[in-house]
């Protein structure tokens, strides 16, 4: 019997893979959009921080130029007088879902570029715009809530009732009701973004969708919160100099996270 031949060439090179489309295509219904979060265990925080790498190193200068873009155009935009705030917020939300077009159209196509992060200001705008008064709502009831408590800390100082026992009460208060809120605001526009621009969700919608998702996924979140904390006390250290880093891999992770949830078998 003639030896069988061998169809193997040992001069051929290896095949090329792209880590990035292998990590969110692993089954082949992974490009379907559920509209609902699903529920992951608390490991998978780590999985998205490894996701998040993936993106970044494969593109590791345009999501740093990327990033130093926004943030220069964050600071003009809060030096305008009057209306600048407002138009910082809305600018943190496109930097938010830009980012998250940019790296969704790396997994697809391979390649991205600077400019997807101002594709905000081309699809889905006035969702954006009304997710951002959304989140200027939340900040100004934070105002109000300082507000009452300041007011009732002067009334108590007016009629004589003031003394370290009652400040130190009132600044507790003030925590106790601030934290909730911040928490909420964070959670509820950590997604929400990525929904709006990528899925053109109502940005109510999107705003419950990113809150489920949390609550479905609170060990997960938790832990994401403590790796995210450790993140940006390590790039603080060397002179800030790591948040060149910390800061687009911080973006991206809300991507990978918002992929996970999101995409595959509910």
């Amino acid at each position: 019997m003639p030896p069988e031949h061998d169809s193997h060439n040992p001069y051929q090179p290896p095949a090329v893979t792209d880590p990035v489309a292998d990590l969110f295509d692993q089954a082949t219904d992974d490009n379907t959009y559920l509209g609902e979060p699903k529920a992951m265990p608390a490991r998978q925080a780590l999985r998205w921080l490894h996701e998040a790498w993936q993106l970044f190193k494969a593109q590791p200068v345009t999501w740093i130029l990327a990033y130093l873009v926004c943030m220069a155009i964050l600071v003009a935009l809060s030096l305008l007088p009057v209306i600048g705030g407002l138009l910082q917020l809305f600018g943190t939300v496109l930097m938010q879902a830009g980012f998250c077009y940019a790296a969704d159209r790396l997994r697809q196509q391979g390649r991205c570029e600077i400019s997807d992060i101002f594709s905000g200001l081309q699809q889905n705008t006035t969702g954006l715009l009304l997710l951002s008064l959304i989140y200027i709502l939340v900040m100004m009831a934070f105002v109000v809530l300082i507000l009452i408590v300041a007011i009732l800390g002067a009334v108590l100082s007016s009629n004589g009732l003031s003394n370290e026992w009652v400040d130190g009460s009132l600044i507790v208060l003030i925590l106790l009701m601030l934290l909730p809120l911040i928490l909420l605001s964070v959670v509820a526009l950590y997604l929400s973004p990525a929904l709006v621009l990528l899925h053109n969700e109502p940005p109510l919608q999107a705003v419950r969708l990113s809150l489920r998702a949390f609550k479905r996924n609170l060990p997960a979140a938790l832990l994401a919160g403590l790796l995210m904390l450790l993140m940006g006390v390590l790039a603080t250290i060397p002179l800030f100099i790591g948040w060149l880093l910390v800061g687009p891999m911080l973006l991206l992770y809300s991507y990978a996270v918002y992929r996970d949830l999101f995409f595959g078998r509910a």
